[in-house]
């Protein structure tokens, strides 16, 4: 780290005495929140509402509440804000605020203003791109692009398991109606009695083998997502070489069960054209006795528009974690905007270490890059930057990673190296109760 920065940028917010961060307590929803803005640069304290006692009229970004009803969905995919342009709105998904979710949400913010203004703020988006496109080849975001390939291969994998075991689940459940009509007893030949006895035997054998490899499957899903939740926690890319090999070993467990699956499928089929020929005979006798049309459509025929409805809607909802996961990934490999709120993230959270899918690690390159970012001349990161560039010079003297964070993060005033470093503090304290998002963007 080159020392000039470092005074550049105390020159720039001012210096002062040591001051330690006061001893942690249990917060309400908006007193967290107050506090993580109070971290951040003064520009973003001036740009989110914090009177929530009165509807908002001044323009600025409000902060809100995913409604109850769709917390779960949102929980399950992973994530704990997003930025959404047309409301104006950061809007948490749950009550439970997530560290640094801010700073993420308020670089979109940025990065929405350029793309409405371009020249509102600098640099300019072509800039930011040519940024992206370059740190993105450096050798600490290989894990993360491993990461992409193997989860692309994962989401293929769970998504044909899933529909496989949702299918076949509905099948079994059209099969067990099946065999409790008596048309087919009562109407069938003997030969045709004796293949449904054989099919209804196979099909025993076939369903317990089937949920036996089913099992196997099962339980690769959670010790799969429990390692990327580590790799996500610790960046280690040992994780993911686990990862890899759960899903070469389930890939081919999984072709074995499509295999079983489309073997059952046919058996049901198989039954359901017996059941058909009944049905028949059974209309024919009925007819000549009553009078009556029968329908000749089996329950298995009747319900296969169902099925396949409910399987699309099962699918869709199902797969929406898995699919949310790739994209997370992708976005920062492939998008300058995710990629910049990572960045600033992982400035405000002073994060050292591995890359994982939220923080990565920062180098000067990108701390003086984040200081071109400005505004009508005034820049946008000066604090954050200053703080990291600290934390950086007390790792290099053998400090830990975890002691720099919690000596700088919140911190308002600090001594290091017999230079005093004062960090305004963004004013910021929320009056009333944040309300529910109105929005209907998720």
């Amino acid at each position: 780290m080159k020392r000039g920065l470092i005074l550049a940028l105390a020159g720039l917010i001012g210096a002062g005495s040591l001051l330690g961060e006061g001893p942690k307590s249990s917060r309400t929803l908006e007193e967290s929140i107050s506090r993580e803005v109070s971290k951040l640069d003064s520009w973003a304290g001036s740009s989110i509402e914090s009177d929530y006692t009165k509807p908002s009229t001044n323009g600025k970004i409000k902060i809100a509440i995913q409604p109850k009803r769709k917390q779960a969905d949102t929980s399950r995919a992973g994530y704990y804000a997003y930025y959404n342009p047309p409301s104006q709105e950061i809007v948490l998904t749950s009550q439970e605020y997530e560290s640094d979710s801010l700073a993420h949400e308020l670089e979109h913010v940025v990065y929405n203003v350029m793309m409405k203004n371009p020249g509102e703020i600098k640099p300019t988006l072509a800039e930011i791109q040519q940024y992206h496109q370059k740190r993105i080849k450096d050798h600490q975001f290989k894990p993360l692009k491993d990461l992409i390939q193997i989860q692309t291969k994962a989401y293929k994998m769970f998504a044909e398991f899933l529909m496989n075991s949702i299918e076949n689940g509905v099948s079994e459940e059209l099969a067990r109606s099946l065999s409790q009509s008596d048309s087919w007893r009562l109407y069938s030949t003997k030969e045709e009695a004796a293949s449904i006895d054989s099919i209804e035997r196979a099909l025993h054998s076939r369903n317990n083998a089937y949920r036996q490899e089913r099992t196997v499957i099962a339980k690769a899903q959670p010790e799969y997502k429990r390692l990327a939740d580590l790799f996500d926690s610790t960046g280690n890319p040992d994780h993911i070489a686990r990862m890899d090999g759960i899903i070469s070993d389930a890939s081919t467990k999984i072709w074995q069960l499509s295999k079983s699956f489309q073997d059952i499928r046919s058996l049901h089929e198989k039954l359901n054209s017996l059941h058909k020929i009944a049905l028949k005979r059974e209309r024919s006798s009925r007819t000549n006795r009553y009078g009556l049309d029968m329908e000749t459509e089996t329950l298995f025929d009747i319900q296969r528009s169902t099925r396949e409805e409910t399987l699309r809607t099962r699918m869709a909802h199902e797969q929406d974690a898995l699919e949310f996961n790739i994209q997370q990934t992708g976005y920062i490999v492939h998008n300058p905007d995710e990629f910049m709120a990572r960045a600033v993230a992982s400035l405000y959270n002073l994060h050292f270490g591995p890359s994982n899918l939220s923080h990565f690690e920062l180098k000067e390159e990108d701390l003086e890059f984040l200081l071109k970012f400005e505004k009508n001349g005034v820049k946008l990161y000066p604090k954050g930057v200053l703080k990291y560039a600290i934390a950086m010079k007390m790792i290099a003297s053998g400090m830990k990673p975890q002691e720099a964070r919690s000596a700088l993060e919140y911190a308002k005033e600090i001594s290091f190296e017999n230079t005093n470093y004062k960090f305004p503090e963004t004013k910021f304290d929320i009056k009333g109760k944040i309300p529910e998002s109105t929005s209907n963007i998720r």
